[in-house]
């Protein structure tokens, strides 16, 4: 990757490949690896418009904290309509149309909302994630994950994405939505529709399809809201449809069922499973670290945790649309532009953590990480997230001696703008 004197939109550096063409975060190519482009922008295009996209990039850690704290410049108010509407307008009309007449037209998740709608929305969230409410599910989530290693450890072998890394967070989770077990892959595939959408590289024919697949999950889940509102439970679901915000008032059920698939569904389970997958392949990776934590898994077993998520963020970065104009590192953003916040490149940010690259079990600053968010926006779910991540890793750790990688591997990624997400891990080891 190479820094021209060439300027771009609001006098961004321009970046180019080794052929010659820009730098695109919405290339598949630079999906599959993106580090080294995110070296190049933080150091010459620390503010990179991209010119596929059509939005501006930041990548540094201190700029994208200062961002997540200033929702008046860097504001979250449907920000995916907005990038619909500057890329891909004749989807977003088509798909807003079949959402009137077929089913529910979705909100915006709590991730779109401007300080008005999110802040008596997170403290109805706040009260249905509590700690206390992680605490009571923790013999589930617990039991949940050495059943399903136990599944697979005496085989020597397993695909631990398709076997581990995906059922154990999205069992969790549609425990806590009321809906069955048997569903599960019936769930996941909505799931992954809806990120495969919002991850802005679809074509015409799969954009639709995930349009279709969304609205068949808003059928399936407006049974089970119907349900809990009229037979209440305590599941995280009832807690949320049953509880009034703060002037009175419920949540609707297009914004609910946008709240359950976006919030609760794939940020209860996708981004834990992307960093399942990925932790188990840096464990295999770096011995000397899966050495540490069978040896001390107390002392050590947290800090893997933040640095997992750090090295191999599950969400890549959010966006955010300019409230006004201004100039950041000599480049002008226009109000109303995009700016997308590269979390992924600000958790390899040199200037903020050190030998940024490595899996560091002494890394003391690595729960600084921006792989959750920061400010109010913050993951709701992260203490939820961490702890399954703990239990996972612990079951593996316990049920099996010299994990390690097995041939076949490619380490493919699924292809998304903000998403980092392995298709499978293929792994080897010693039934303990």
């Amino acid at each position: 990757m190479s820094a021209s004197d060439e300027r771009t939109a609001g006098g961004s550096p321009a970046l180019s490949k080794p052929d010659g063409e820009p730098v695109s975060f919405m290339d598949p190519e630079i999906s599959e690896c993106p580090y080294e482009a995110y070296q190049a922008a933080r150091d010459e295009a620390p503010v990179y418009y991209d010119p596929v996209g059509g939005f501006y990039v930041l990548t540094r850690y201190e700029d994208i904290r200062a961002a997540l704290l200033d929702v008046e410049t860097y504001s979250c108010q449907n920000y995916f309509d907005k990038l619909r509407s500057h890329s891909q307008a004749e989807r977003a009309r088509q798909a807003e149309e079949r959402f009137r007449t077929e089913g529910w037209l979705p909100g915006p998740s709590i991730l779109q909302l401007g300080p008005e709608r999110h802040k008596p929305l997170r403290a109805v969230f706040d009260g249905a994630l509590r700690a206390g409410k992680v605490r009571e599910m923790e013999p589930f989530v617990r039991e949940t994950a050495y059943q399903l290693v136990d599944e697979f450890a005496a085989d020597g072998q397993a695909d631990f994405v398709a076997q581990f890394a995906m059922p154990f967070p999205l069992i969790v989770i549609i425990t806590q939505v009321g809906a069955p077990k048997k569903d599960m892959w019936r769930i996941k595939e909505w799931t992954e529709a809806w990120i495969n959408r919002i991850g802005l590289m679809l074509d015409d024919e799969q954009d639709a399809r995930a349009v279709g697949l969304e609205i068949e999950f808003q059928h399936y889940m407006m049974d089970i809201v119907r349900r809990l509102r009229s037979n209440p439970d305590d599941t995280i679901l009832s807690d949320l449809v049953n509880s009034p915000m703060p002037d009175g008032g419920m949540i609707e059920d297009g914004e609910m069922l946008t709240h359950i698939l976006s919030d609760l569904l794939v940020g209860g389970s996708e981004t834990t499973t992307n960093a399942l997958s990925s932790g188990i392949m840096l464990m295999c990776r770096n011995p000397e670290v899966q050495a540490a934590l069978r040896e001390d898994r107390d002392a050590h077993l947290r800090t893997f945790v933040e640095e997992v998520l750090r090295l191999e963020s599950p969400v890549q970065g959010l966006f955010r649309v300019a409230g006004r104009t201004f100039d950041l590192h000599g480049v002008t953003i226009p109000e109303g532009a995009m700016i997308h916040l590269r979390y992924g490149a600000a958790n390899r940010d040199e200037r903020q953590f050190g030998c940024p690259a490595e899996l560091d079990l002494a890394r003391r600053n690595a729960a600084t990480h921006v792989a959750f968010g920061s400010g109010p926006h913050h993951c709701v779910g992260a203490t939820l997230a961490r702890r399954e991540l703990q239990f996972g890793f612990s079951a593996m750790l316990d049920r099996m001696r010299d994990i390690r990688l097995a041939e076949g591997n490619d380490f493919a990624h699924m292809h998304s703008v903000s998403h980092r997400a392995l298709k499978r891990l293929l792994i080897e080891f010693d039934p303990a």
